[in-house]
């Protein structure tokens, strides 16, 4: 293995997760992803350490899934609920030349656009991105019962050029609806078949439940010709 690890293998030996074969064994002998590695771990273990972490936790583990999905409303007009963004900025890989700064994907607020960790039933928000660079994305969402569907792009066969900026509004607005969700943004050098995007992430919903694991704590396995990556996981206050 002599080329630099990705963000994404290194993210998931930093999660404990399983990593292509030869991947521990290049980060001992490799300085530079060695290096990349120490800071993701660093940043998951300050995430995990923070208050605010525990209490999103908390309510995750007593909230009991929604009758109705909060996407199904993503068509007139998309629904969505609060949201605490739990990605880890990853360190550059060696070679790029990306625009600075990581993959995000958050929830706004209000006409002035303020980012957002709560939210209540019935309030107005909007989903921003940014793709670091990256021209195509498409945004999937993973309810608590496992459903997976595609929301942005909302129609199509592939995912869409990301529109340009930090923080990318992907109009229309959303309305609060009850239910946690798991927001997932995938960024690519070349569009991704919708459908079998979707599918993939299934699978990785499906190995997380036979563990015993809410689908709510998937991290879902690359798709094709994904670049970067950034999640958000959606909680509405109030919702039981």
């Amino acid at each position: 293995m002599a080329e630099h690890l990705s963000n994404l293998v290194l993210d998931e030996l930093a999660a404990g997760l399983a990593a292509p074969p030869g991947s521990q064994a290049h980060v001992d002998g490799c300085e530079s992803c060695r290096t990349r590695l120490e800071a993701i771990a660093r940043a998951r273990a300050e995430a995990v350490a923070s208050p605010r972490y525990h209490a999103i936790h908390a309510q995750l583990n007593s909230a009991r899934p929604s009758a109705r999905p909060w996407w199904l409303a993503l068509l007139a007009p998309l629904a969505v609920a609060a949201v605490l963004a739990l990605f880890v900025a990853s360190p550059e890989e060696p070679g790029s030349t990306r625009t600075k700064g990581a993959a995000t994907v958050r929830v706004l607020r209000g006409p002035d656009g303020e980012s957002i960790s709560a939210a209540r039933i019935g309030e107005r928000v909007v989903l921003a991105v940014g793709a670091a660079g990256r021209p195509y994305g498409l945004v999937a969402a993973i309810d608590a019962a496992g459903t997976v569907s595609v929301v942005w792009p909302a129609r199509g066969r592939l995912s869409e050029r990301v529109p340009p900026g930090a923080q990318a509004r992907l109009e229309p607005g959303f309305e609060v609806t009850p239910g946690s969700t798991l927001l997932l943004a995938v960024f690519s050098e070349t569009p991704i078949e919708l459908e079998s995007a979707r599918r993939a992430i299934e699978r990785s919903v499906e190995e997380v439940r036979k563990e015993g694991r809410s689908p709510l704590e998937v991290s879902p396995e690359p798709l094709p010709s994904e670049t970067a990556r950034a999640q958000a996981l959606l909680v509405v206050e109030g919702s039981r």
